[in-house]
């Protein structure tokens, strides 16, 4: 039986992606004005998706029982890397210089799992970890250099 070897996380939220958390305020503002209320209603049609994509959730349990759209959620479970497994991390950033803040969904930070919490941070080494550079959320898909980026690490000897 064949076994998992190596994961390339390509753009992962690990952390949350900061716009699902801005639409959730944005709709709790909403709430607070009868002339914006009914749009409001429409926002709390939260998806369990929308709850992990907003903290980052990897498990049920994290929500399952709760309102999705309730601002007072539990921090997501720590859920451990694969064992056995080399796990890699590519962000996109938008910028190509200076301060990079993320492909314009997902932060590099969340990207790349760099947590403010040191044992909450993904343990991917930094030599498994790299920053795309000019390239938006849905270009690390087709960018010529993620590519060539992924294809020299799963190349590599083990």
């Amino acid at each position: 039986m064949e076994q998992l070897a190596e994961i390339v996380f390509l753009g992962t939220p690990h952390l949350g992606a900061p716009l699902a958390r801005g639409v959730h305020w944005v709709n709790l503002a909403l709430g607070v004005s009868p002339y914006t209320a009914a749009l409001a209603l429409l926002g709390k049609v939260w998806s369990a998706g929308a709850a992990d994509l907003r903290h980052g959730y990897l498990v049920d349990e994290d929500w399952f029982g709760r309102d999705p759209a309730d601002p007072a959620l539990p921090r997501p479970t720590l859920v451990p890397l694969p064992d056995g497994v080399r796990c890699y991390a590519i962000a996109g950033s938008c910028e190509r210089t200076g301060r990079l803040l993320g492909d314009g969904l997902v932060t590099v930070r969340s990207a790349l799992g760099d947590a403010s919490e040191p044992r909450r941070s993904l343990p991917v080494p930094d030599g498994r970890r790299w920053v795309a550079k000019g390239v938006d959320h849905f270009g690390l898909l087709d960018h010529g250099d993620v590519y060539d980026r992924m294809r020299s690490w799963l190349a590599s000897p083990r």
